[in-house]
């Protein structure tokens, strides 16, 4: 099977400056509300909520397991097909990779990894609002907007598009 074409953003706006906290911000909140709705709804056509009422133990550990999965697998797999997710859709961003084009998968992944950290059994909740601060404070302190999770990615870089 051989790699799709690479894609590079049409029409950026501020091709050089990346786009801001901000609407980054709005964009990741429509997909949380995206994943979590359909989660839900999942969970209740086959009555997880009943089954989790009150354990905190190795089913809420299993869960969180699942939920950092489908979270980083959205987020890695959209932005590696066409650097998009329904939020950035929505917004008009698209991810690009440090050559330019669409990111590839190990990118994507990279690039959200920090989710995983709510697998960490009772902080792992602050330890991502934590890395979510961290990476608004470093999109928001580069000049060109590009964030610690875009870094550690590789130089991944979100553009606004015309």
């Amino acid at each position: 099977m051989t790699a799709p074409e690479p894609r590079p953003p049409l029409d950026p706006i501020g091709a050089e400056t990346g786009a801001g906290v901000g609407i980054r911000f709005v964009a990741r909140f429509l997909d949380m509300i995206l994943l979590v709705s359909v989660l839900s709804f999942i969970g209740i056509v086959f009555g997880l909520g009943t089954a989790l009422d009150g354990d905190v133990g190795i089913t809420s550990i299993v869960v969180n397991a699942v939920w950092i999965l489908v979270v980083v697998g959205y987020f890695a797999i959209m932005e590696s097909r066409n650097g998009q997710t329904f939020g950035k859709m929505i917004t008009r961003l698209r991810t690009i990779g440090p050559d330019g084009a669409t990111p590839t998968l190990e990118e994507a992944i990279r690039r959200n990894a920090w989710y995983a950290l709510g697998i960490i059994p009772l902080i792992g909740g602050f330890a991502q609002l934590g890395a979510a601060v961290y990476i608004a404070v470093t999109i928001s302190q580069s000049a060109l907007h590009v964030g610690w999770h875009d870094q550690f990615a590789g130089g991944t870089k979100v553009l606004r598009l015309g």
